[in-house]
């Protein structure tokens, strides 16, 4: 692949996150009804209508054509049935439970191996390689001078662990697919 640089001369706008994708309203519309969908869009006289669907098809979603008796279509053009395949995979993702390594990023916090901020408490079956050691010896310290203040008496080794004073790294969730392409010849 071969990439050219040169200076930005001003003449091309970047296009908005708008103009890059169609609005969620003509996406469901076209999923749901489909053929259907293009026809009324085609046969469509109202101004603000034909404004919509003129702008589709300016930006590249839509692509009108006349068939062989003369009437006015229009069809989807790969760049829309690209985004249709790019938002069916997005909600996909975001249904998925979390997972345990590598994946797709999701919003919730979980068992993998990028650390964020924070700790958290060990629950059972959390893994033990994300433990915060100086936080957890911090606990079990407190817990036996606790202890130890209580019973008049001062904290000698050995210092024992339980199971409240482990703490664990907080991590980013991801989750996992499989991805499978069957080809019917």
């Amino acid at each position: 692949m071969r990439y050219d640089y040169s200076e930005f001369e001003g003449g091309r706008q970047f296009q908005s996150p708008d103009e890059l994708f169609p609005s969620p309203q003509v996406m469901n519309i076209l999923l749901q009804y489909g053929e259907d969908a293009l026809d009324a869009m085609a046969e469509m006289e109202d101004d603000e209508q034909s404004a919509i669907i003129q702008q589709l098809i300016d930006d590249g979603f839509l692509e009108a054509y006349e068939d062989e008796d003369g009437n006015r279509r229009l069809r989807m053009t790969d760049k829309l049935v690209r985004n249709m395949r790019h938002e069916a995979l997005l909600g996909i993702f975001e249904g998925m439970k979390r997972g345990t390594r590598d994946g797709h990023p999701t919003r919730e916090a979980g068992r993998t191996s990028e650390r964020a901020d924070g700790t958290k408490l060990y629950q059972f079956g959390d893994p033990l390689h994300e433990t915060d050691l100086g936080a957890t010896m911090r606990n079990a310290f407190r817990r036996h001078s606790a202890e130890a203040q209580r019973g008049g008496r001062r904290v000698t080794p050995p210092l024992k662990l339980g199971l409240n004073d482990f703490e664990l790294y907080q991590t980013d969730g991801q989750a996992d697919c499989a991805t499978v392409v069957l080809i019917d010849l």
